[in-house]
């Protein structure tokens, strides 16, 4: 996993993104004469209600016994219901229709930060839902409606 550098003190702050955007802040303590080095949790995300070493167990494990390369594939249960409570939360907060340019601007938001092959929210449910061709000539227009009757 990856570690940040030791501060003066030789406190080492663990940077790996799969502990880190999880909720979990992890250090190791330096060595001393009476004691050994030890990770300590050093901070716990206070959003997701009821976080704890059971959770940060569940990370270490899915990097340990799966592999887990991802932040997602080592998601604890707890973190994935509150992201998928929090989506549907900001979803409803959203106006009931939006303008032109607005809708514009979502769909480039969601191109950029999801990239083009995403297609599904985090509840595995499709963004866009087809509902219609859209004629590009007259021709087509009056060939779409004769064959709808």
């Amino acid at each position: 996993m990856e570690k940040g550098n030791p501060d003066p003190s030789g406190m080492t702050c663990f940077s790996d993104p799969r502990l880190l955007w999880n909720g979990f802040q992890i250090q190791l303590t330096p060595e001393s004469p009476s004691a050994e080095r030890r990770l300590e949790v050093a901070g716990i995300a206070d959003c997701v209600p009821f976080l704890g070493v059971t959770d940060l167990k569940e990370i270490l494990t899915a990097v340990i016994k799966r592999n887990a390369m991802s932040v997602r594939e080592c998601r604890p249960l707890k973190v994935v219901n509150y992201l998928e409570g929090e989506a549907v939360r900001l979803t409803r907060q959203l106006p009931l229709s939006l303008s032109r340019d607005a809708m514009k601007d979502v769909l480039s938001r969601m191109k950029r930060q999801l990239g083009d092959d995403c297609r599904t929210c985090i509840h595995g449910r499709p963004f866009f839902h087809h509902l219609t061709e859209v004629p590009e000539t007259e021709q087509d227009a009056l060939r779409i409606m004769s064959s709808a009757r």
